[in-house]
């Protein structure tokens, strides 16, 4: 089985700043051409789960490739995700290997844990 790794992205001009979460350089949808381009699976935030963020108008997107689950490729990974979104008001916050029967966003609203 090929091991992966997920990269968690949120585009928004200024994080936990509701005034400034509407940036117009924040492209999500071409920072996401961009990773898929550059051989990452993408999934997007659905449209229907938008209104439940505390931030409407900020965006979600999560990465996966594959790679080794040691500390090196994993910093790799996200290092590379976040060099690729930041020019598209995103930034890489989260990196790790993809769990198990992973669904995108699946647990998103599932806060706090148990």
């Amino acid at each position: 089985m090929t091991k992966k790794l997920l990269a968690i992205v949120c585009f928004s001009d200024e994080f936990a700043d509701p005034g400034n979460t509407n940036n117009p350089a924040c492209d999500p949808e071409l920072a996401v051409a961009v990773l898929r381009r550059e051989g990452y699976e993408v999934a997007y935030l659905p449209a229907n789960s938008v209104g439940h963020m505390a931030y409407p108008l900020d965006h979600f997107a999560e990465a996966v490739i594959a790679g080794a689950h040691d500390p090196e490729d994993i910093d790799a990974v996200q290092e590379e995700v976040d060099t690729i979104v930041r020019p598209f008001g995103g930034r890489c916050f989260e990196c790790g290997p993809l769990p198990e029967n992973h669904e995108p966003f699946a647990d998103l609203f599932d806060w706090p844990p148990l």
